[in-house]
């Protein structure tokens, strides 16, 4: 599944991940970890325009696997069951 120089990124994952070192290899791919708690105000922000611009002209494609009803909304989000405001966290 993963295009040869293709990268396979892991955004703020809470459990453990398994990845066939041998099959990256061959593919020559990168594994990368990001944590979004780390991105400063100004990576927000540029990562904000460029899903948006992505979104807007078509490059960006997102695969929908299922929908799931949800019949309301979370009662808490991340941010709140860590303690931290969304802004605390863009100040980082």
């Amino acid at each position: 599944m993963l295009a040869k120089s293709g990268r396979v990124v892991v955004i703020g994952s809470r459990g453990a991940v398994e990845i066939n070192p041998r099959a990256a290899m061959g593919r020559d791919a990168s594994v990368l970890g990001m944590m979004l708690g780390n991105a400063t105000r100004q990576d927000l922000e540029g990562i904000h325009a460029a899903l948006v611009a992505g979104l807007e002209n078509k490059t960006l494609r997102p695969v929908i696997n299922r929908k799931t009803p949800s019949p309301k909304p979370p009662a808490r989000t991340s941010c709140d069951a860590i303690g931290r405001s969304r802004k605390d966290r863009a100040d980082s």
